[in-house]
């Protein structure tokens, strides 16, 4: 799709099949009809500039969250890097703005996501990457805000692949669990992570944790500035496992238990050290 033609709008559901290439040009914005899909069985390449974005956004007039979906498949061709960590192939949203929609969801799927803002999201988190079998998966440099359930859900990966989540700022969403983000068996590092909400105000039926991250199974968080976040319990961190170190957990306010980190569900092998916890309020 080139800028020559943009904007492109979607007034019927498109299907990105199986073997085929979608290339979309710097710059070009692409807007979604009311309740429309992006669906991507193939391979999406949209890599835009600092200077040129591409934008994938609603086509109402007054657009609102959770107007169209942007979804990748099992078999959409997830992203490869070369021996140096350098993106070379597959799927890759880069320099993207992604609003307005149900949230950027991989369904087993890996797409390079690397400086794009995603924010506006409803129904879905900002970004939902379920079960990926790829060996190397990278979530990077983006700004994710002002979602309504949650910044990002990382899930299913195994202790063989690592989904990388950094130098992000995650910021201003609101979930269930883990608001800003909820990661199992990932690096989560040099993140600023901040006024993420996760409260019963929002639903007295559930239970909220994590204000700045939830993290499961054997995830590392480190070096990250966690502040400002509010949940029932660990309004900074909700931990069930794995590694904490360097981080600065400032700020943080839970309802119940944990101001800065409530630690449940844990096991000999959990490391919590060299963190700079202070000023973190709990009821």
């Amino acid at each position: 799709w080139t800028l020559t033609n943009s904007p492109y709008i979607i007034t019927g559901n498109v299907n990105l099949v199986s073997g085929v290439t979608l290339t979309i040009e710097a710059g070009v914005t692409v807007k979604f009809d009311a309740n429309k899909v992006l669906y991507i069985y193939g391979t999406l390449i949209a890599q835009g500039t600092s200077s040129s974005k591409i934008t994938f956004t609603s086509n109402k007039s007054t657009p609102s969250a959770g107007d169209y979906i942007f979804k990748f498949f099992d078999s959409a061709v997830d992203a490869s890097f070369d021996g140096n960590g350098n993106y070379s192939s597959g799927s890759i949203l880069e320099y993207c703005i992604i609003e307005y929609g149900k949230g950027v969801y991989c369904d087993n799927s890996s797409p390079f996501i690397n400086y794009c803002t995603i924010r506006y999201h409803s129904t879905n988190p900002g970004i939902n990457m379920a079960e990926s079998s790829a060996s190397t998966k990278k979530i990077t440099n983006n700004e994710i805000h002002d979602n309504a359930n949650g910044g990002m859900v990382i899930s299913g990966n195994s202790t063989s692949s690592y989904t990388t989540i950094s130098n992000n700022n995650i910021y201003n969403n609101w979930g269930k669990s883990g608001a800003g983000a909820s990661i199992s068996n990932a690096i989560f590092s040099n993140n600023t992570v901040r006024n993420n909400y996760a409260s019963r105000e929002k639903d007295s039926d559930y239970s909220y944790e994590g204000g700045g991250v939830t993290a499961n199974s054997g995830s590392r968080i480190i070096n990250n500035t966690i502040i400002g976040n509010k949940a029932d319990d660990g309004g900074g961190i909700e931990f069930d496992g794995g590694y904490i170190a360097n981080n600065i957990i400032y700020g943080n306010w839970a309802d119940d238990e944990g101001g800065g980190i409530i630690f449940e569900n844990g096991n000999s092998n959990d490391t919590l050290m060299y963190n700079i916890i202070v000023n973190n309020s709990a009821y």
